[in-house]
């Protein structure tokens, strides 16, 4: 029932299982960046695009801090890898600035998995599961698969929540942004890098991203 609002500056777009909630929560503790004081995954471009911009807008606080650069940001990682997201983003926020985090394909795959199973919503074996979804993984460059998502109303479970292998896609989602936006606007952090070098990752991002950061020390794994 916010009646304010404004767009996000920045995005963490991904990739799932990869550290994006590590990111969000450092980025809000310890640099100006202001997330969404509602919820971290607002999946407005993947999930509920049918809603008009005011709605999402919604999401976020106006700020501001005339002695600080401040800049607000929400991470839903499903951005990357729904086909569709970033034509999206393009036509709504076209000077949005773009992070995407990526970890070891297979460990990330693997992370997925045990994760959908935790939760309930993978009920087979890793070789049934992985096999699968590996004979689908040239749905990813099927025009007329890809087509379905352009209607926001389009769901599909295997796609939403499995996907093992084919999240772990990051050449032909990365692409797909960058027919999109110019590749100043994106960011690509390794995961470990991320953990292992967080100073150095969030001094570069404030750069990035025109903000300010206290953060020092160095991250635990």
């Amino acid at each position: 029932f916010r009646e304010e609002g404004a767009l996000p500056d920045f995005l963490i777009i991904g990739a799932q299982r990869s550290g994006s909630t590590f990111l969000h929560d450092i980025l809000a503790a310890r640099t100006s960046a202001h997330c969404s004081p509602l919820q971290k995954e607002v999946h407005y471009f993947d999930n509920k695009f049918y809603k008009p911009l005011d709605w999402y807008a919604k999401f976020f606080e106006q700020v501001n801090e005339p002695d600080t650069p401040a800049k607000t940001f929400e991470a839903s990682p499903g951005y990357l890898y729904h086909p569709t997201v970033p034509k999206r983003v393009k036509q709504s926020l076209p000077s949005v600035k773009l992070i995407a985090v990526l970890r070891d394909p297979v460990e990330r795959a693997i992370s997925q998995y045990r994760w959908i199973r935790q939760v309930g919503l993978e009920t087979r074996g890793a070789v049934e599961a992985f096999q699968y979804d590996a004979e689908r993984l040239n749905l990813e460059q099927d025009p007329d698969y890809l087509q379905r998502f352009n209607d926001p109303l389009y769901f599909d479970f295997d796609h939403l929540h499995r996907g093992y292998l084919r999240r772990s896609l990051y050449d032909v989602q990365l692409r797909r942004w960058l027919e999109c936006f110019d590749p100043a606007q994106i960011r690509i952090i390794e995961s470990s890098v991320l953990f292992e070098q967080t100073e150095a990752v969030v001094t570069d991002l404030a750069e990035f991203l025109d903000i300010t950061s206290s953060i020092s020390g160095r991250a635990k794994d």
